[in-house]
């Protein structure tokens, strides 16, 4: 069996915590990484793991900001009636 990659464990790590909190402590999270303009291996994997969190947490996400292949951190994102959309 193949060892997994610091970056496959790392997500895992990520999204094993994700799984836990609540959604606005995802709301949250996910509101920290707007603005940050660098990217390193592990902050994909990081929001790679909070994209899923949010995926899976059954509530619906806004189009704008959610597609199925991107994630956009150019907005924060606010609860709203049961659906995750961004501040305008």
């Amino acid at each position: 069996m193949k060892e997994k990659s610091f970056l496959e464990q790392y997500y895992e790590e990520n999204f094993a915590i994700f799984k836990s909190k609540t959604i606005q402590e995802l709301i949250d999270a996910f509101n920290r990484q707007v603005g940050n303009k660098g990217w390193t291996g592990t902050r994909g994997a990081y929001g790679a793991a909070l994209r899923k969190a949010l995926d899976e947490s059954g509530y619906s996400l806004d189009e704008t900001v959610f597609t199925p292949n991107f994630t956009s951190y150019r907005r924060k994102i606010i609860l709203d009636k049961g659906k995750i959309v961004p501040i305008n």
